[in-house]
């Protein structure tokens, strides 16, 4: 049995926390998990800070607020690559299922015959 945690970060790596997860999702956070506890177990830091201030100005300074003033009503995505994420989720979206999209758009990639649960969010 996987905890709340569990299922929370698997959904989470694929960008949705979804209120159930497959036991493929499952074990791909298992050997995902196990990679990243590898990694972090004998970490190799630099000796010294390897960045300036400069390497995280950004190449804008101005205020954010003139950026979001307008709607920007873009597509981030291809088609294809829209048909295959909507594939995709029609393979793991279950009918009554509640899901917290965070990486949510203007246009729906969810399957078209898809009946969401009480609580389906995008941010």
């Amino acid at each position: 049995l996987t905890t709340s945690r569990q299922r929370a970060a698997t959904a989470f790596s694929v960008g949705l926390v979804r209120s159930r997860s497959s036991t493929a999702s499952t074990r791909r956070f298992a050997a995902a998990s196990s990679m990243a506890e590898k990694v972090l177990a004998n970490p190799k830091w630099p000796d010294e800070w390897p960045y300036s201030e400069d390497d995280f100005k950004r190449m804008d300074e101005s205020s954010d607020a003139i950026f979001y003033d307008s709607p920007r009503l873009c597509y981030h995505i291809d088609d294809a690559a829209v048909s295959a994420l909507t594939e995709y989720y029609s393979t793991c979206f279950k009918d009554g299922e509640n899901v917290l999209d965070l990486c949510s758009s203007w246009v729906s990639h969810y399957p078209k015959d898809w009946k969401g649960g009480e609580n389906v969010v995008g941010l």
